[in-house]
């Protein structure tokens, strides 16, 4: 088998995963309240973390995501000391503009 077969290979093993279950779409409410009581609950242990130096860190939301989904570890971020900013812009997707994406020369 060839290197270029086996590269093709390996790709095709990751594309082929399928959609997610039902089950796991619908129990998508369930499972982000217990995350959010697992945060509140864990608000005494987060507040002994070590304390930023104002340092700037810049939150990027996941991808076709916006600075909604980063709000509450932007505020953590900031209060234990550093300045930190979202996106500011809205969806964060890959430049079309280059087919290889973000810093492609191609």
């Amino acid at each position: 088998m060839g290197a270029r077969q086996a590269q093709v290979t390996e790709v095709s093993k990751v594309t082929s995963a399928g959609a997610p279950s039902w089950r796991l779409l619908w129990s998508e409410p369930g499972r982000a309240a217990v995350e959010l009581a697992t945060l509140l609950v864990s608000g005494p242990f987060l507040r002994r973390a070590a304390r930023g130096d104002g340092h700037t860190v810049l939150m990027l939301p996941g991808f076709l995501a916006d600075d909604r989904s980063t709000t509450v570890l932007r505020r953590y971020i900031e209060f234990i000391g550093y300045n930190a900013f979202g996106w500011a812009r809205s969806q964060h997707w890959p430049c079309l503009a280059h087919p290889g994406g973000y810093g492609s020369a191609a």
